[in-house]
């Protein structure tokens, strides 16, 4: 039996997770790092207080933001020597909340498609995960390719 015949049928609600973590577009960015790094996640939904999605931050979003500060290139060759400070020069810079870092208007898939949609999404955008919305559009988990590969191959 081919992997797509495995998972041509299979809806992404029965593989989705469900309890998922969520992120505020206010958080500070400390404690979205924190969770990433100790929960062993690669990105978080970003919700509204109103629990609408408005976006996705992952740890590449982190990277990037991080690098693309001059304050970056005076750490890495030795200019600053003092991390405090750095680390207060960064945050002015840089901005603490998640709205500042996160991607916007993630790709998304509702909760009764197919996983095989899914997964050529997935493919095709060259996302790890996709938020998972209901009918009304609320966030209700999160599939990633994490996932996919399990179905396909098992826990092995």
């Amino acid at each position: 039996m081919s992997a797509m015949n495995i998972i041509k049928d299979e809806i992404v609600s029965d593989i989705m997770t469900k309890n998922l973590e969520k992120v505020y577009d206010d958080q500070c960015i400390d404690a979205v790092a924190d969770i990433l790094t100790k929960k062993g996640l690669n990105a978080l939904p970003v919700v509204s207080h109103t629990e609408k999605l408005v976006g996705i931050i992952t740890l590449g979003d982190l990277l990037l933001k991080a690098t693309r500060t001059p304050l970056f290139d005076m750490w890495t060759t030795g200019i600053y020597d003092n991390t405090e400070d750095l680390l207060k020069e960064y945050k002015k810079i840089v901005g603490t909340d998640v709205k500042d870092v996160m991607s916007t208007h993630p790709f998304t898939i509702k909760s009764t498609e197919l996983v095989s949609r899914a997964a050529t999404i997935m493919y095709r955008r060259k996302v790890k995960q996709l938020p998972v919305l209901d009918d009304e559009g609320k966030l209700v988990g999160i599939i990633t390719a994490t996932d996919v590969v399990k179905l396909l191959y098992g826990n092995a």
